[in-house]
């Protein structure tokens, strides 16, 4: 079977080719746009953060809200997250640890990620051109890596996260 047409959208993806720039954009615009309708976040009110900087567990005394809701809603963000969204992994992350001691404050977390997408629904990866490795050279290696040691305030265990770059190319 032969197709001559270019991919445009695939599994939730959009994918947008720019033959005169030799680029490839991937965005998720669409999907973010169905999963703000389905969890009628789509009026939210956009930040600038995905994440407050210290979230706590749940005391025990708290009312727990449905923990149905917030794993769909968490599921949806993690098929974001992995394909072209890297800028909500830690967020994602740190709401998953909280699956199993729901309360009002983890919903609340979690809608505030999705007012962080509204904000930055546009954003897309871009491969390829001239930020593709040829501005600092064909063989560049580069390795960020970030952690907080005890950074969880409930349990004081630590997180990072790791960045590299082979030729403009990334992996997280």
């Amino acid at each position: 079977m032969h197709d001559p047409r270019s991919v445009s959208i695939h599994l939730g993806m959009n994918i947008e080719s720019n033959q005169k720039y030799h680029t490839i954009d991937i965005h998720q615009h669409s999907y973010i746009l169905m999963i703000f309708a389905n969890s009628r976040m789509d009026e939210s009110r956009p930040l600038a953060m995905p994440m407050a900087l210290q979230f706590h567990k749940r005391l025990p005394d708290k009312e727990a809200c449905d923990p149905t809701i917030y794993e769909s809603i968490l599921q949806s963000l993690m098929y974001a997250m992995t394909t072209t969204r890297p800028d909500i992994a830690y967020a994602i992350g740190v709401l998953s640890w909280y699956n199993h001691n729901l309360c009002h404050e983890n919903m609340v977390a979690l809608k505030r990620v999705f007012r962080y997408l509204n904000g930055t629904k546009d954003w897309r990866l871009c491969f390829g051109g001239a930020l593709g490795g040829t501005l600092q050279g064909e063989s560049t290696l580069g390795c960020y890596v970030n952690s907080d040691y005890a950074g969880c305030l409930d349990d004081y265990k630590s997180t990072s996260g790791l960045v590299i770059t082979v030729r403009g190319v990334v992996d997280w």
